[in-house]
Parts: structure tokens; sequence; C-alpha cells
């Protein structure tokens, strides 16, 4: 009967003990980089364009929410939302991280609004399908292996912000990936668009619980209009804007 007990005893910690248990940072994360398409392929992007879209009913209305970015690493970036609620419309800004600063405006406005930048801009969501670029390196912390979850958690820390990665049993390719006490993304459909494996299936879960179910499509590397950087937001505020804009900064 104490033998029974003991082994009984037994199995229940030794699983406590391996749940939690350590993994390399490391070794994980350099194998995602390798199912991704490789590092020197992640460190030849010089733009990148996403776009996310997916369709809301509010009651008998059919409704699209988009959502867009294009980078220029390492010191621009334009973004786009288009608001499925009727009453927060369209939005557009431009993102000078060089400079310090930003540039946006929305449907009701006819001007822009200038907003100082932190002193390290935050990474935002862009380490959750890139990982890494040639200008966005993280800084690792732990590996954590997790028998009860069926997934491992790297620790990653891009610009003062602190990412967990998740991978699940057997999967080289993050299956999410949490910005402490801010968003989540849920990674899922990987396939590849000019050589790098990202996920075409993207929920985003914001601080305060909103969730997006976004069908996502990238550009690696599209050429970009010299005018873009000079333009204004009032200009690019349309799906895609960033093309229209010619060379002087006018746009088409």
């Amino acid at each position: 009967m104490t033998r029974v007990a003991v082994s009984a005893l037994l199995a229940a910690v030794i699983p406590l003990m391996a749940d939690g248990s350590s993994c390399n940072a490391s070794e994980k994360w350099d194998q995602a980089i390798a199912a991704k398409g490789g590092r020197d392929k992640l460190e030849s992007i010089r733009t990148f364009f996403w776009s996310g879209e997916m369709t809301v009913w509010q009651g008998l209305a059919r409704r699209r929410h988009l959502d867009q970015a294009l980078y220029i690493f390492p010191n621009f970036a334009w973004s786009y939302q288009e608001n499925s609620h009727p009453g927060l419309g369209r939005s557009a800004s431009h993102t000078y991280y060089d400079r310090g600063y930003s540039l946006s405006t929305d449907h009701l406005r006819r001007d822009s609004v200038r907003m100082p930048l932190p002193e390290k801009a935050p990474a935002g969501s862009l380490p959750a399908p890139l990982m890494e670029t040639r200008w966005m390196k993280p800084k690792l912390g732990k590996c954590t292996a997790n028998d009860s979850t069926q997934e491992a958690v790297t620790e990653a820390v891009f610009n003062q912000g602190q990412y967990d990665f998740h991978f699940a049993r057997g999967e080289r390719l993050p299956s999410k990936v949490a910005l402490h006490d801010s968003a989540e993304w849920t990674l899922s459909d990987y396939k590849p668009f000019g050589g790098v494996m990202l996920p075409s299936m993207l929920r985003q879960r914001d601080s305060i619980g909103i969730v997006l179910d976004l069908k996502m499509r990238y550009e690696i590397n599209p050429e970009v209009p010299s005018g873009l950087i000079d333009s204004d937001p009032t200009q690019t505020m349309a799906p895609e804007g960033w093309r229209k804009v010619k060379s002087n900064g006018k746009t088409h």
C-alpha cells in the first residue's frame, strides 16, 4: 500500500517538475528564422507592406475592416485603417523614426496632427509576422517548455518591449506572439510571400479585448514612390494610398 502511495505521489510530482523546464532560446529562435526563409532573406528586406482585412456584419449591413502598413526601413512607416464602425471611419499616419515624430489624420480632418515619438519607439506588431530584420534585432531572454500547453515560450525584447513567442510542440514557426500588458497575435496558415514564410491568418487582440480576425497579404521589397516620405497623410488616406504619391510628393 505504501509503495502504491509513493508511486502515485511521484507520478503527480514529475509532470509538475517537467512543466516549466528550460529550453535553449537561441536555438529555438534560430530554428524559427531558418523556417521563415533564413536570416539572409530577412535582412534583405528594405521595404515591407502588409494588409489585413475582415468582414463585419452589423445587423444586415456588411462592412469591411482594413488595416495596412508600409515600412521603409529603418526610418519611415505609413499606415492606414478603415474601421468597420461607421463612426470611426478612416485614418492614416506617417511615422518618422529618425525625426522623432508622426503625422496623422482622419476622415474628419483636412490637416494632419504632429505628435512626438518616445525616445525608443515601440516595435508594435512588426515582430509578430517578421520576427527580425537587419534593423530590428531581439535581445533574447529565457525559453520555457510547458508540457501542459504543449508549447515552448521564448522571450524577446524589442526596443524595451517584451514579447513572448509561443511555439507549439513540433512546430518551428510561432503560433502566438504576446506583447506584455498590451496585445497578442495568433498566427496561422503560414504561406510563402517573396520567399518569406508569413501567416496568412492573424488574430489580433488588443489591451482592451477587441479582437480582429484578419486575412493577411504581404509584399516584400515593393517599389516605393520617391515622394512618399515628403508627402502628407492627408494625401495618402486611402487603401494602399502610399502607391498614389508622385515623385514630387503630390498624388495621382
